[in-house]
């Protein structure tokens, strides 16, 4: 170490090195999470957000399985195919705290919601259902009116801010989930039954950075490190720090990381669905288990 070769600047090149090593399979084994505990499913709530320290925490890459407590793993859709299996269910939040008597209801967005009708709101895994007979259209101060101050329909309970308010959902135990805006979102909510059960995931992580002597490096193939640690010295010291990919160090690291992905086991390997005239036959794992019927 000196002054044109610094700790700091190791620190550096190796973190340069994990993430370069990374991008190149995602779901390295080392970096397996397996069974973690994500939240708690809520009833009244579909949303859960990713794990900070997963790879990809904007979609679904990163994620080997979600189960909602001791249930089947949940069949991922992306996006657009996740909000058809929606189709005809409202959803918004309150905006201004509601307490008992009240005969109005303040909400977030309120253009989707029939113009009198009843909502539901999940509050302490109780669902509330709640008539109105208008509705004060709004993008951002929705008010749902004529509510009763009393009895069935009325507002019988504080509902705090940010509560969801549905219209036309179902619940049950979950099937499907995507993941965006850094969330999962998964359908139908849970009803009573799985209210409050664990929300798991098998996922994988993203590799440890590097910024101190403690750290670990958590590769069992860690020697590669060391060949693009080499690299990137060498570069500074006689290439102006011009990054030459013939250079023999270079060559020998990516030997090493080709070697430990070529050799991973089994385990590290995923399913690919068949691809029959170009278009991809969803559900299906293996070509015997389609019916003659649909292929």
């Amino acid at each position: 170490l000196s002054e044109k070769i610094t700790l700091q600047d190791c620190f550096e090149w190796l973190t340069t090195g994990i993430k370069f090593i990374q991008g190149k399979l995602k779901r390295w084994p080392e970096h397996y999470s397996y069974n973690a505990i994500l939240g708690q499913a809520n009833r009244g709530t579909n949303i859960q957000a990713m794990p900070t320290d997963a790879y990809d925490t904007e979609t679904n890459k990163s994620l080997i399985a979600v189960r909602i407590g001791d249930n089947e793993k949940l069949d991922y859709l992306d996006p657009v195919s996740f909000d058809e299996q929606m189709e005809g269910v409202s959803v918004t939040q309150v905006t201004t705290q509601a307490t008992s008597g009240q005969t109005t209801l303040e909400i977030d967005n309120s253009y989707d919601f029939q113009d009198s009708g009843s909502v539901n709101v999940y509050v302490s895994g109780t669902k509330y259902n709640i008539t109105y007979t208008g509705v004060t259209r709004s993008a951002t101060a929705g008010i749902l009116t004529g509510v009763p101050a009393s009895g069935t329909g009325s507002i019988s309970i504080t509902i705090a801010v940010d509560v969801y308010v549905w219209q036309d959902e179902d619940e049950g135990i979950p099937s499907k989930f995507t993941v965006r805006n850094g969330n999962i979102e998964f359908y139908p909510l849970v009803d009573a039954n799985e209210d409050n059960t664990n929300i798991y995931g098998d996922y994988a992580k993203v590799a440890t950075s590097v910024d101190s002597e403690g750290d670990a490096i958590d590769y069992q193939r860690y020697d590669m490190l060391q060949d693009y640690l080499t690299w990137r010295m060498e570069q500074k010291v006689k290439n102006s720090n011009k990054l030459d990919q013939n250079s023999g160090w270079y060559l020998q690291f990516k030997e090493s990381m080709n070697d430990a992905i070529r050799t991973l086991p089994p385990s590290n390997l995923f399913p690919m669905h068949p691809k029959l005239n170009k278009m991809r036959k969803r559900g299906w794992n293996v070509i015997q288990e389609i019916p003659i019927s649909e292929q």
